[in-house]
C-alpha cells in the first residue's frame, strides 16, 4: 500500500499577505496596548520600569511595524511592483506545515494515554516515512534511535521524569 501526502493548493499573493500581516500586526499591537491599560499596569514604579513597561514597548513596536508594512505595501502597489503578484505559499511547505501541525496536536492529545516516548517514536516514524519518503526500515531505525537518544539524554542523563500515561509508559 502506497501512501502519498496530499498536495494542498493555495494562492496567496505577496500583496494579500503583506496587507493581512500589516492589519494583524496593527490590531495585535493595539490589543496589547489596550490590555495593558485595562489591567492598570504601570509603566514605571519607583523610578524603575514597571509591569506595564515591556508590554507597552512591545505593543507599540508591533503596531509601528504593522504601519510600516502597510505604508510600504501601499507604496509598492502604487508603483505596480510585479513582486507583489507572486504566490507566497509554496505547496510543499504548506503541506509539510499542516502535516507537522497535525502530528503536534496528536502528541499533545495522545501523550497522556500512550506516553510521551511512544508519541515521539510515532511522530519521528511518520515524518521519516511520509515526509522524507524514507524506507520503513530506515524510518524505524531513525525513530528508535531518536527515542533511545531522547531517553538517555533526558531521563538517564538529566534525571527528568517523563509525564505519566494511562498505560504506564
Amino acid at each position: 500500500m502506497k501512501f502519498e501526502v496530499p498536495k494542498i493548493q493555495l494562492k496567496v499573493t505577496a500583496k494579500t499577505g503583506n496587507l493581512a500581516l500589516s492589519i494583524v500586526a496593527m490590531l495585535g499591537g493595539c490589543v496589547i496596548l489596550i490590555l495593558t491599560k485595562f489591567q492598570s499596569l504601570s509603566l514605571f514604579s519607583k523610578g524603575l520600569p514597571g509591569a506595564g513597561f515591556f508590554p507597552v514597548l512591545c505593543g507599540a513596536a508591533i503596531t509601528l511595524c504593522g504601519i510600516g508594512i502597510l505604508v510600504n505595501t501601499l507604496r509598492r502597489i502604487r508603483a505596480q511592483d510585479p513582486e507583489l503578484e507572486k504566490n507566497l505559499v509554496d505547496e510543499n511547505e504548506l503541506t509539510n506545515f499542516l502535516f507537522v501541525t497535525g502530528l503536534s496536536i496528536f502528541t499533545l492529545i495522545a501523550y497522556r494515554w500512550i506516553g510521551l516516548l511512544v508519541c515521539l517514536f510515532v511522530v519521528v516514524l511518520v515524518v521519516c516515512r511520509f515526509l522524507s519518503k524514507e524506507t520503513w526500515k530506515k524510518s524505524l531505525l531513525v525513530a528508535a534511535g531518536t527515542l533511545i537518544a531522547f531517553y538517555l539524554c533526558f531521563v538517564v542523563g538529566l534525571n527528568i521524569p517523563m509525564p505519566n500515561s494511562l498505560i504506564g509508559i
